[in-house]
């Protein structure tokens, strides 16, 4: 074995021997153990070994003078305290032993003695130095993790704490007596359980670190929340001895987020209240702007209207005029022809029915000119039979070119009504016409408008115009009678406004369903007018007359 410093290995061994064969027997014994051996003869190079190498042990013999040992053994302690010392030695005074014990000397081994004793006193030294140094270790990581500001903790599979720093035990007020034992899950919260089983399935030889989130308990019924980064710690076998894990307390952060999670919540919640009423405002805007451009093309219409009734009343003046000498004309004529000797009778009848309908159409023109001008009605007592006799022989030549028969059906007595006759014929014709058109598209064997008068109560009659034609679609009946609505295309829209304001000016209302059986019901009602022999007369007749 050379005397040289050979390069630093782990298990070094240091022998100092004056005798170069004792050394060499030495190191050939402990590098069978697998010991790297360095043999020197001189202290001083023995001191300089230890300095540059990490020796673990020394094998030293004794020195010529006692004191010279002691003062070696001195050097030794102050350069190398960790390394430990067998003497070895032919013979050792128990003054000279004692001493060298309390300079560290782990052991005193004759020279005498078979080798295999000093094999046994390495091995001795070298396991007492190994559990120095994890003595030594674990102080070095006791003292770096009780000085940090997270919680550092150690446990084993089954969840067993075997470390815990200062700031656990005094975060949980526990001292190192009352921590043996405890389970790391007698910490965490139930809600939030360590499923142990879960984060070891997480590692892996080549996975070793794992980090979650962890709500646990604290003294005085406190809770606080901790972010754990785990790691395992694994033996030669690739297996799990223990975990280690450091806590970092995030409760001020996770009550931020919450809060910065609720305030966004709650700014959002009021943004989308906000663009919710924005959007009902904009939508409210849109409608009452399309309500304006309807009420101004509704007043633009009604002006029009208002131009054509005061034409229609300068009309109507112009006309009543020449109406009057028509009248005048054929009424004179009437009188000279009755003393006309064998006259035909035909002439004189025409000659009437001409002077008839020329007083006709001069009431029609003066009832125009009151309807527009607002001047009273002119109301009578009549049945409504009575008045629609006269609607029949105007609307006839028109069912006739449609195509369309007529059908009244009378289950009243003889109840009248306060009317003034020619609005409620205006009416009649209004509704009749608006029949006929409905039912013109329609394509039917046989066409049929029904006009029904019977009694709503003993105060009301019910007048029901029923025709075959589309039906309502999909207007909305309670808006068919407002003005410039109309179940026509082409229609203006005033015809069904014109008999709501004349029948509820008579105490009567209008109403419109679709017909069961296709096609539609336009109806309106007139109170009755109660008379004294009304009262007396409870008879009752109905009639059906049928025109083609």
């Amino acid at each position: 074995m050379s005397d040289t410093l050979p390069q630093t290995t782990s298990q070094h061994v240091l022998i100092l021997d004056e005798d170069a064969s004792i050394r060499q027997t030495l190191s050939q014994l402990l590098e069978q153990q697998g010991f790297t051996v360095t043999g020197v003869g001189d202290p001083q190079q023995a001191l300089e070994t230890l300095r540059f190498t990490q020796t673990i042990l020394l094998i030293m013999s004794q020195c010529a003078e006692p004191q010279e040992t002691l003062d070696f053994l001195e050097q030794v302690k102050k350069s190398a305290p960790h390394v430990q010392v067998i003497l070895y030695t032919g013979e050792c005074s128990f003054e000279i032993a004692q001493r060298a014990l309390n300079l560290q000397v782990s052991a005193i081994v004759e020279k005498s003695e078979d080798t295999g004793q000093l094999i046994k006193t390495v091995h001795r030294a070298v396991h007492q130095y190994d559990a120095l140094a994890l003595q030594r270790s674990e102080m070095r990581f006791a003292t770096i993790v009780n000085d940090l500001s997270d919680v550092v903790i150690r446990y084993l599979p089954d969840g067993t704490i075997t470390f815990a720093n200062r700031v656990f035990m005094d975060l949980f007020e526990l001292s190192a007596i009352q921590l043996k034992g405890k389970q790391i899950f007698e910490f965490i919260q139930p809600s939030q359980p360590l499923n142990l089983r879960q984060l070891l399935k997480q590692f892996t030889p080549h996975n070793t670190v794992h980090t979650m989130d962890v709500k646990m308990h604290l003294p005085s019924q406190r809770q606080a929340w901790f972010r754990w980064t785990n790691r395992a710690i694994y033996d030669n076998q690739d297996r799990i001895q223990e975990i280690q894990s450091a806590l970092h307390d995030i409760t001020d952060a996770i009550y931020s987020e919450r809060y910065l999670l609720s305030r966004v919540a709650q700014s959002t919640s009021q943004l989308d209240e906000t663009h919710k009423r924005l959007s009902e405002e904009i939508a409210s805007h849109q409608q009452a702007q399309s309500r304006l451009r309807q009420h101004e093309a509704e007043l633009a219409h009604v002006a029009r209207l208002n131009i054509m009734g005061e034409m229609a009343s300068s009309i109507a003046h112009e006309l009543n005029q020449p109406l009057a000498a028509i009248a005048n004309y054929t009424r004179g004529c009437i009188k000279r022809l009755e003393r006309v000797e064998d006259l035909p009778p035909a002439i004189l009848q025409a000659m009437e029915a001409a002077a008839r309908q020329s007083d006709r159409a001069g009431q029609i023109l003066r009832r125009l000119r009151d309807l527009v001008q607002k001047r009273p009605t002119q109301k009578q007592t009549h049945t409504l039979e009575e008045i629609f006799q006269e609607v029949e022989q105007f609307i006839l030549p028109l069912l006739q070119n449609h195509g369309i028969e007529l059908s009244v059906r009378n289950d009243l007595a003889e109840q009248r009504v306060h009317v003034d006759s020619i609005q409620i014929q205006q009416v009649f014709i209004n509704l009749i016409r608006n029949a006929i058109e409905a039912m013109t598209p329609v394509q039917r064997d046989h066409n049929l408008i029904t006009v029904h008068f019977h009694g709503q109560d003993e105060n009301t009659l019910t007048v029901d115009i029923i025709d075959q034609g589309r039906g309502l679609e999909d207007k909305n009946p309670a808006h068919l009678f407002d003005m410039f609505v109309s179940t026509n295309p082409q229609g203006m829209g005033i015809g069904l406004a014109i008999c709501r304001t004349i029948i509820e000016a008579h105490g009567g209302g209008c109403y419109a369903v679709n017909h069961p059986q296709g096609g539609a019901v336009f109806s309106f009602t007139l109170p009755v007018h109660l008379t004294t022999e009304s009262h007396e007369n409870t008879g009752s007749a109905a009639s059906q007359v049928t025109y083609d």
